[in-house]
């Protein structure tokens, strides 16, 4: 295997593209920064295609692990110098390795029936990156069945995205759609839908998610920080539910608010259904 010395190099050039948005969409891939991300990528399955990797950088056991798993998966390695990998590196946060993987189109439809008990979170018009990461890095460790973003303006293909779910975005599984859609799709799957709304009537931790009369998987909608979620969300069919606050902030950061809400799914569930298996 060659080593890429020069930041001048034609794949080295063609990589660092995809740090613009518009260089993931012409091109269908993404970037992938760390050691840790890099790794639970390859084992979620995801489609890494090449690993760039400087070794100056790099502990002998992060070598090691990448080397392995990249020989598993036959994937591609770029070994490149210092100077070659900074032109690829995120800031000052470079641990050695960033993988180019490719885009995944995945489709509401092929989704499997939503089993007993299960939690689901829409996330609709999100726009900050690091919200989205946080809130991927919650639902993992809740055990989230899986996550529809509805009309977001950010992809958890984002570097940023990444970065702040720890990886995470690989082991839940999403789609992105539009409201609508996603909509349709729960109502098809009779799942029990709650929107986090400002001015909702019911506090979140009034509300009884699960009955051992009724186990029909939970989803919880929630919108962005700046407008909340669209009028589609405010039926009769769909009960809002709030977090209360005493000081004078308006709102709560959107991934803790999606945190809180979260647990409190998950309590009840360990409550009423404790056979649970991801539990």
């Amino acid at each position: 295997m060659d080593r890429i010395e020069s930041p001048q190099n034609p794949r080295i050039k063609t990589a660092a593209k995809l740090r613009s948005s518009r260089g993931r969409h012409q091109s269908e891939r993404y970037l992938i920064d760390g050691v840790r991300e890099s790794l639970r990528a390859i084992a979620s399955g995801a489609p890494v295609e090449t690993l760039i990797v400087c070794r100056e950088l790099l502990t002998e056991e992060s070598a090691r692990e990448l080397q392995d798993a990249a020989a598993r998966k036959k994937i591609e390695v770029w070994d490149t110098s210092p100077m070659a990998f900074a032109k690829i590196a995120y800031g000052e946060r470079d641990e050695g390795v960033v993988a180019i993987a490719r885009t995944q189109k995945n489709n509401l439809d092929e989704w499997p029936q939503p089993a007993t008990g299960s939690i689901y979170l829409i996330l609709e018009g999100i726009e900050k990156p690091g919200n989205l990461g946080a809130i991927f890095r919650t639902a993992d460790a809740v055990g989230v069945a899986g996550i529809l973003l509805a009309s977001t303006y950010v992809s958890p293909e984002n570097s940023n995205a990444i970065r702040a779910s720890l990886g995470t975005v690989f082991s839940v599984p999403y789609v992105m759609t539009e409201t609508p859609a996603a909509i349709q799709w729960l109502q098809k799957h009779d799942l029990r839908p709650f929107a986090a709304r400002v001015q909702a009537s019911h506090e979140y931790w009034d509300v009884s998610y699960f009955s051992q009369q009724e186990r029909a998987p939970v989803v919880i909608a929630l919108g962005s920080e700046a407008t909340g979620l669209t009028a589609d969300w405010q039926v009769p069919s769909i009960p809002g539910i709030r977090i209360p606050q005493a000081g004078i902030a308006d709102s709560l950061n959107l991934s803790v608010a999606a945190g809180i809400l979260l647990y409190e799914v998950a309590r009840q569930r360990r409550i009423q259904m404790p056979t649970i298996s991801h539990d």
